[in-house]
């Protein structure tokens, strides 16, 4: 079954060592909860992440993340 919709961002990037870790850390910092995440990489460089988040937490997750 299908349901939704789920709040979500979507961040791009350069694929280095800690990128996500950094991400992390500033929406733990602000008390924001992440329950799931998906991401890739592109192989030359560049990574894409979806980050999911409770929607009352959404708006503290954008200005966490300065977007």
């Amino acid at each position: 079954m299908l349901d939704g919709p789920h709040p979500a961002l979507l961040v791009q990037g350069d694929d280095e060592l800690g990128a996500l870790a950094e991400l992390h850390m500033k929406l733990m910092k602000a008390n924001v909860n992440v329950y799931a995440a998906t991401g890739v990489a592109d192989g030359g460089g560049s990574f894409g992440y979806v980050i999911y988040v409770r929607p009352e937490q959404y708006n503290l997750a954008v200005a966490a993340l300065g977007l």
